[in-house]
C-alpha cells in the first residue's frame, strides 16, 4: 500500500522563514508542497519520509530568499493491483458507488463490480444486493457510511493542470469548489468477490 519514492529538487524558503531550523524549515515546505498531492504516475504523498542529502543553499540578492538543493524521500500512498483494502461509502449513484480511505477518496467500485446481483434504489440513494438464502432473498444495502473491504483491479493517472486553489495551498489538498474537476489519480476496485463488500455482511456471518 505504501512506498517510498526519490525526488531531487531546488527547495526555496523565505526570508521570514529562516528563524526555525533550518531542516524544519525544510520539512515544512517539502510537507507544503507535496502532502496530500499526487505525484504524477506514482501516486498520493502521504509526507515527508527523510532527507538523503542537503546540499549548499544559496541566498538570491533580490529577495533573501535561499535555494537548497536536497535529495528527500517522499512516503506515497499507492495499492498494488489485486491489493485488498478498507475504506468507507462515500457516495452512492446508479454507476456505481465512490469509496474513500482517512486520506484519499478517489476509488471507485462500477455497478458491475458490486456483488451479483445488485439494484440501485434512487429514493434510498444505496444499492441492494439481493442474497439468496434458503428462506428467500435478504435485502443487503451499500449505503453511505458502510465500511466495506475491496480489492483493487486498476488504477488511473490523469495530468490535471493545479487550480488556483492549489497553487496557493497550504498542503491540505483538494477544495470542495475544485472537487468537480477530474481527479489526477483514480482507484478502481471490485466487491463481488466471497469476503468483500460491506464488513458487516461477513462479521455478523
Amino acid at each position: 500500500m505504501f512506498k517510498v519514492y526519490t525526488i531531487s529538487q531546488v527547495i526555496r524558503t523565505e526570508p521570514h522563514k529562516l528563524k526555525l531550523d533550518f531542516v524544519e524549515c525544510l520539512k515544512r515546505e517539502i510537507n507544503r508542497q507535496f502532502c496530500n498531492k499526487v505525484v504524477l504516475d506514482v501516486g498520493v504523498c502521504v509526507g515527508l519520509y527523510d532527507f538523503q542529502e542537503i546540499g549548499t543553499s544559496r541566498i538570491a540578492h533580490t529577495e533573501g530568499c535561499t535555494y537548497t538543493d536536497v535529495v528527500f524521500r517522499l512516503l506515497i500512498f499507492r495499492p498494488f493491483v489485486g491489493e485488498i483494502l478498507y475504506g468507507k461509502i462515500s457516495q452512492c449513484d446508479d454507476t456505481g458507488v465512490w469509496v474513500s480511505t482517512l486520506f484519499f477518496a478517489e476509488i471507485f467500485v462500477s455497478a458491475e463490480n458490486l456483488p451479483y446481483p445488485s439494484n440501485y434504489s434512487e429514493n434510498e440513494s444505496a444499492w441492494i444486493w439481493e442474497y439468496e438464502t434458503d428462506e428467500g432473498a435478504a435485502q443487503l444495502y451499500m449505503e453511505k457510511g458502510s465500511i466495506v473491504r475491496f480489492r483493487v483491479i486498476d488504477m488511473t493517472f490523469t495530468d490535471v493542470p493545479p487550480t488556483e486553489s492549489e497553487t496557493d495551498g497550504d498542503g491540505s489538498g483538494p477544495s470542495s469548489e475544485n472537487k468537480q474537476a477530474e481527479p489526477s489519480f483514480v482507484l478502481y476496485g471490485t466487491m463481488s468477490e466471497c469476503g468483500l463488500g460491506c464488513t458487516s455482511w461477513w462479521d455478523s456471518a
